[in-house]
């Protein structure tokens, strides 16, 4: 077995709150933070998009690695497609993120 290890520099945190908002909401509903529960109450989305940019670094990493991680058979299998084209058959036993 290979164990090959990818860190994220960036990511695109605006795209990811335009694209998975139900899900982020759903998260946040069982958070401590006064402002997350704010957002998950049914504030309108264009509200809770706005409040989302302003969570702390941290929370916004949080809520990216859960994405990730409940996405991970299709980053999988996506990887594995683009690894087999080419010219690199592989199987990848588990794709999983942390912050």
């Amino acid at each position: 077995m290979i164990h090959v290890d990818i860190t994220l520099e960036e990511i695109d945190f605006d795209s990811l709150i335009d694209r998975y908002l139900p899900l982020i909401m759903e998260k946040l509903r069982d958070s401590d933070n006064s402002l997350s529960r704010l957002i998950s109450g049914g504030m309108p989305a264009n509200l809770a998009k706005a409040a989302l940019h302003k969570l702390p670094q941290d929370k916004k990493e949080r809520i990216a690695a859960e994405l990730i991680n409940r996405n991970s058979a299709k980053l999988k299998e996506k990887a594995e497609g683009y690894a087999r084209e080419n010219g690199v058959p592989i199987k990848i036993g588990r794709i999983t993120a942390s912050s």
